[in-house]
């Protein structure tokens, strides 16, 4: 302590001889030079008491704080401390009001969030609509319709039941039927039910997601097109522009919205089915008269324009694996996978090698580019198995082997290809299950085409029920039954709206 004591002595010491500097370098202020005199003779008491007295403690208690007082004896000092008090004083205040700054979300963060508060009614491609009703009670009443795939908001969860907002209606519907949160969202992008519309100027669109990309066309002023994903900055987005073109856009240069189905009446959700029918006799129509390529063989034919309508009917369709179960890439009119697809690259490019070559090589500028054009020619016309290295294709890629498909020679092998394979599909089932049944048969096909094992054991229950191949094609009801029993397969059922529009079609192909 007594340390403590000489060494705050020795503080004053040293002040007082800066205060005796100060006085001497303003020799005109009178003050200055009396504030400092009046501190020299007190701070020589203050000292002496400090020696003599130890348990003195200038700044302990306002009693004994001599030095302060003496500090405070100078009106100019007095002043400024003042101000910058003031200053303090006004600067915390300022300091608390301010409001922090909120950070503005992205329009991708916008899009998750609206998701986030939405559901999907998903029903299974049934005709059906789901029920909406004004309360959870019994004596409840319907006040809407949802159908497969409607949109709706979540206003709040009542025990089983979601309380929501679709279109102008607000009702009650039970949270079985629905699909919420992220798997909504999942739900929308991959039924491209989210679009991009282009907001003001026209605006590039880029094979890959940044400037830099190659320009391989334009999202025009006001053009609404289908969400395919999001660039992994989440600052582009890839669109579907036309059925063979897709590209990146800017997030910045585009609205992002949410298009489909809402809530309705009675009377709207009835009109509404009824236009879906209409749509769906027309599309019929055109693929029973489409010319795709005759082998003079009405139900090979037939199964064929079936098929063509079912997959993607697009001879420059191509695309990488999208779902957990496939490996690698689907090409063609009639979605061929895998080593079937690497098959039919390899016939198109060996019909004319030096002329699939060309196009493929226009896609790839420079001396890179050379080289990864004449990589992914090696690739379609070598033997390494696709399925199994899980090849991956390149943007730039997948719009070569595109062009490859659309051309003539690329048409031309599809077809040949495809009639081939239906081919062996209705001789398989003609020598297997003694199919008489022309509609059965084509039903038969396409079933096979979506899955040859569940093919498989659909119809072998059919037959088992109608006790005989035979009775199966001559009943009546052969072809319904054949319809529900795979509507019933775990499977199968997930694609309702493929097997209801089959149905269809292949009651026109039985034998009256």
């Amino acid at each position: 302590m007594k340390y403590k004591v000489i060494a705050l002595g020795i503080v004053f010491s040293v002040f007082v001889s800066v205060g005796v500097s100060y006085s001497m370098s303003v020799p005109g202020d009178r003050n200055a030079c009396d504030w400092v005199s009046h501190v020299y003779v007190n701070a020589i008491k203050i000292n002496s008491d400090i020696l003599e007295n130890r348990n003195f403690y200038p700044f302990k208690d306002s009693s004994n704080n001599k030095f302060l007082n003496y500090i405070n004896y100078n009106p100019i000092m007095n002043q400024k401390i003042a101000v910058k008090e003031q200053a303090n004083v006004v600067n915390k205040v300022a300091k608390k009001k301010k409001p922090k700054k909120k950070k503005k979300l992205t329009a991708y963060q916008k899009l998750l969030k609206k998701f986030s508060t939405m559901a999907v009614a998903d029903l299974g491609g049934s005709e059906e609509p789901l029920a909406m009703y004004n309360s959870i009670k019994k004596n409840k009443i319907k006040v809407g319709y949802l159908p497969d795939g409607a949109t709706m908001t979540i206003v709040k969860s009542v025990k089983k039941w979601f309380k929501v907002k679709s279109g102008n209606i607000t009702g009650f519907v039970k949270i079985k039927d629905l699909v919420v949160g992220q798997k909504a969202g999942m739900y929308m992008m991959e039924n491209k039910l989210v679009t991009a519309q282009v907001d003001k100027n026209n605006v590039p669109l880029h094979s890959t997601p940044s400037k830099k990309g190659a320009a391989i066309g334009m999202g025009y002023r006001g053009g609404v097109y289908p969400v395919i994903k999001f660039s992994k900055d989440k600052k582009y987005v890839d669109i579907q522009r036309t059925e063979s073109i897709t590209g990146y856009l800017p997030v910045s240069a585009v609205k992002l919205k949410v298009d489909n189905v809402v809530a309705m009446t009675k009377a709207e959700y009835d009109q509404y089915l009824n236009q879906l029918r209409i749509e769906e006799e027309k599309a019929l129509n055109d693929y029973l008269h489409l010319k795709v390529s005759s082998s003079g063989n009405a139900l090979q034919d037939n199964i064929v324009t079936l098929i063509a309508h079912n997959e993607s009917g697009n001879y420059k369709a191509a695309r990488n694996a999208k779902i957990g179960a496939e490996k690698t890439i689907t090409v063609g009119a009639w979605q061929w996978y895998g080593e079937n697809a690497h098959n039919i690259l390899r016939l198109i490019y060996s019909a004319n090698s030096t002329n699939s070559k060309k196009m493929i090589s226009k896609f790839f500028i420079g001396k890179k580019g050379e080289e990864k054009a004449e990589k992914l020619c090696k690739d379609i016309v070598g033997r390494t198995n696709w399925e199994s290295t899980r090849r991956k294709f390149t943007r730039k890629e997948i719009i070569a082997i595109k062009e490859l498909l659309g051309s003539n020679q690329g048409v031309k092998v599809q077809n040949e290809k495809i009639h081939a394979d239906i081919r062996i599909r209705i001789s398989g089932a003609i020598r297997n299950y003694k199919l008489t049944n022309d509609g059965i048969t084509a039903y038969y096909c396409d079933l096979f085409w979506q899955s040859p094992n569940n093919a498989r054991r659909i119809i072998r229950q059919c037959i088992k029920h109608f006790k005989s191949s035979k009775k199966f094609c001559e009943d009546k009801d052969g072809l319904k039954y054949f319809h529900e029993t795979a509507m019933k397969n775990g499977v199968m059922k997930r694609y309702a709206m493929r097997r209801n529009y089959t149905y269809a079609y292949c009651k026109r192909l039985v034998k009256k």
